[in-house]
């Protein structure tokens, strides 16, 4: 016979190979503090006296959308942040034309490999690999099993959020997706936006899973930090205006963890033959700088050209005031 204590475990043990994290619900309010009082991140980090620590992040150091790595700030290239700067200067109100539809036009990674942002890797198998797997280099997670716990959780994700997609629809981080997907992103977005707008940003100090999540990536004096949770939440804040992002951090778990680039001869995809410690390297470099991989340049090309463009037109409109004014 199992005590419940062994059968508790066995559950979650069984539910994590399936690429589900199941964590028992705290009451420990968190620490929250800012890097601001300290002179390094990893400062506000080990100082922190709390499993839970929730830390004001400036905009310009996040990164979001996974393996994407778009930058989280106004002038940066998420698409998510620039479909809501839009939607609030009033040239994208709805789905059809906006930049997010750009955005799953343009941006469609061909296989794992290519998502990661490297041209070549020891292993081919990484080419062959849906990109819908998406996993970081460090992450104990074996690729080639991934997809069917990725669709799960993708099911899961627009059930939660009334989307009515099935995997097949698409993916929010990356293209290509059906309409339907791509109408029920852009409520979301705008729906996350007005609550925001209306009601400010509200930390959960009994459930941690509800709040904007990240992990650092640190080497020497340079980090930075990506999202792993609250990506709509967080956008919507930098369109707002906000200079920091108040992100938790879990002081155990790979997914609230520190990443250091010297430590890649560790990571997961290194030890089992899926990447060379340089070539592992190369992917956390691209992360830490935030910058998007190769496959992202349409997106980028054209939202550069719809920036100048949405520029013109902000121009013109205050000309025509002016003269109208005189």
């Amino acid at each position: 016979m199992f005590s419940k204590q062994q059968l508790k475990h066995s559950i979650r043990r069984t539910i994590f190979r399936f690429g589900i994290d199941v964590r028992k619900s705290t009451s420990v309010r968190p620490q929250i503090t800012s890097v601001g009082s300290h002179d390094h991140l990893m400062d506000a980090i080990y100082a922190a006296q709390k499993n839970r620590t929730i830390i004001e992040i400036p905009v310009e150091r996040i990164a979001m959308m996974h393996l994407g790595s778009f930058p989280l700030e106004p002038r940066g290239s998420s698409p998510f942040t620039q479909t809501l700067i839009e939607y609030h200067d009033g040239h994208a109100n709805k789905y059809e034309g906006s930049a997010l539809e750009l955005f799953y036009k343009t941006f469609q990674p061909k296989s794992l490999l290519d998502y990661l942002g490297i041209p070549a890797a020891v292993s081919s198998i990484l080419d062959t690999i849906n990109p819908l797997v998406r996993v970081f280099p460090w992450n104990p997670i074996d690729p080639l099993i991934k997809l069917e716990a990725r669709k799960a959780e993708i099911e899961a994700e627009n059930k939660e959020h009334l989307l009515g997609c099935k995997w097949v629809d698409g993916d929010h981080f990356m293209g290509p997706t059906t309409m339907a997907k791509g109408l029920g992103e852009f409520r979301r977005l705008s729906s996350v936006y007005k609550s925001i707008k209306e009601n400010g940003y509200r930390i959960d100090n009994h459930d941690s899973m509800t709040n904007i999540m990240g992990m650092v990536l640190c080497h020497g004096n340079n980090w930075s930090v990506i999202l792993h949770g609250g990506q709509h939440r967080a956008s919507a804040m930098s369109a707002l205006g906000m200079k920091t992002i108040p992100i938790e951090f879990r002081a155990h778990g790979v997914r609230g963890a520190v990443i250091r680039r010297e430590d890649a001869k560790h990571w997961w995809l290194v030890r089992n033959g899926y990447l060379k410690e340089k070539e592992a390297q190369t992917v956390f470099d691209r992360l830490l700088h935030r910058v998007p991989p190769p496959c992202a340049d349409a997106w980028l090309s054209a939202l550069d050209e719809r920036k100048k463009q949405h520029k013109r037109v902000n121009d013109l409109s205050k000309t025509l005031v002016t003269d109208t004014r005189s």
